[in-house]
């Protein structure tokens, strides 16, 4: 029999650990197999597992973690705890075909028979078919109740369904049948009479009427426009002839209004004069001014307020053009 090996104390495993640590923190190790030996470390996988880490498993797009969002340290989000597995697939206990066989009287004792002893009356030979007898007929008792309660309750359901079918109907039926609220009416985009959604053009019965009431209308309007221009072209006809069409008339006109003796002889009575205000003319006073700034004035072919320097300028040029050439411009 061999010799018992001496066993190690655990003062010997500490030292020689300690020294190994001590050694090998003295020694320098490359900063790429360090990083190695870590990276081994920390991926490492137990080898009872068949399993992979969740973390190294990659998220699909369609998985809710694909993007990372990240949770407040105080939410009030109430998780579910997730649910491991899955239910099965509840069979069809009463299928469309044949399942109200299973509600006929010979079902369950077909389905649950006895055994020849105990159909002919036999005793049974030990305690243990004894017990086996009594619960096979407590079996029995437990499938026929629970074959007739499922039955029950697949009738509740069916007949619920029923209702509520036949309530979404008379529903919809109702609400399709209902006459339309008024904000339905007032609000659709064909509301009002039936004319007005009636577009034909029909003829008017007034038309000739209305058409001669217009043509004299026109020809009244064309006259009056005629007449007017008739009487203008007789006032430029009758102004013409007093017009200025040369140099010379026009620089005579000039020395007539502008001249040295212009004044003295327009002042008549009055004598001498060096100015027009000798001339014996009312001057303008600073309410026809005002007038002038705010209302139009009080001649109605003054300058009034709110236009322009350059109209005012245009409306005094014309005015001195007419009163050189003696016509309206």
């Amino acid at each position: 029999m061999p010799s018992h090996l001496p066993k190690t104390a655990l003062s010997g495993v500490l030292s020689s650990s300690t020294s190994c640590l001590r050694a090998s923190s003295s020694t320098t190790i490359p900063a790429s197999v360090a990083w190695s030996a870590r990276c081994q470390s920390r991926n490492a996988v137990s080898p009872f597992s068949t399993t992979s880490a969740a973390a190294n498993v990659p998220k699909p797009p369609e998985s809710p973690k694909f993007i990372r969002i990240p949770v407040p340290p105080q939410t009030l989000e109430e998780r579910e705890p997730p649910i491991r597995g899955h239910l099965p697939v509840p069979r069809d206990i009463f299928p469309r075909r044949d399942g109200h066989l299973k509600l006929e009287p010979g079902y369950v004792e077909a389905a649950t028979k006895v055994s020849k002893a105990e159909k002919a009356g036999v005793p049974p030979k030990s305690e243990s078919e004894a017990r086996h007898r009594v619960e096979a007929a407590v079996r029995r008792e437990a499938f026929a109740a629970g074959l007739k309660g499922l039955w029950e309750r697949k009738d509740v359901q069916i007949r619920q369904a029923k209702a509520r079918t036949a309530k979404r109907i008379s529903i919809n039926k109702k609400a399709s049948m209902k006459p339309e609220r008024p904000d339905e009416i007032l609000t659709r985009s064909t509301f009002g009479p039936p004319s007005v959604l009636d577009t034909a053009v029909r003829l008017d019965p007034l038309r000739f009427e209305r058409a001669k009431e217009a043509r004299e209308r026109h020809e009244a309007i064309t006259a009056a426009k005629a007449e007017a221009r008739r009487d203008a072209l007789t006032q430029l006809y009758v102004a013409a002839g007093d017009f200025i069409v040369d140099e010379q008339e026009l620089e005579e006109r000039i020395n007539k209004i502008f001249g040295p003796n212009a004044f003295p002889s327009a002042a008549g009575i009055l004598g001498d004069s060096k100015s027009i205000w000798d001339t014996g003319l009312v001057p303008i006073t600073v309410a026809e001014v005002r007038a002038e700034m705010f209302t139009g004035g009080l001649d109605t072919e003054n300058v009034g307020y709110g236009k322009s320097a350059e109209q005012k300028t245009a409306e005094r040029q014309k005015k001195v053009a007419e009163e050189l050439t003696g016509g309206k411009l």
